[in-house]
């Protein structure tokens, strides 16, 4: 309980004051109050938290930390195929930009990914 009270504080400080430089550490936060958990709906959650970082404060310090988590997650997951459609949406809805660029570069990470 203490935790989802932390994770869903974090998230409301971004979503209250997004323009602040702490909306994205905020995020970052969020993201660490799950990110070692073995509960599968937890880690899912970070999902979300990670895209908001990734779409919305691209000159964040924390933009690549982002894609990192993103894929570790993924990966722990292994979900192979969600990565790769979340890093093709990316593309699609960012052309042009570093955010395709990077996504680019994380799908072919993604694409060597073999599960045994």
């Amino acid at each position: 309980k203490k935790r989802e009270l932390g994770f869903l504080k974090y998230c409301q400080l971004a979503d209250n004051y997004p323009r602040s430089v702490y909306a994205p550490v905020a995020l970052r936060s969020a993201i660490f109050v799950y990110l070692y958990s073995e509960n599968e709906m937890e880690l899912r959650r970070i999902i979300p938290v990670c895209l908001r970082i990734i779409e919305d404060y691209p000159d964040s310090y924390y933009w690549v930390n982002g894609f990192s988590h993103l894929l570790g997650v993924y990966e722990v997951l292994r979900d192979k195929q969600g990565a790769i459609m979340t890093m093709r949406e990316l593309i699609k809805k960012f052309p042009g930009t570093k955010i395709s660029e990077e996504a680019n570069r994380r799908l072919r990470e993604i694409e060597k990914w073999e599960f045994k």
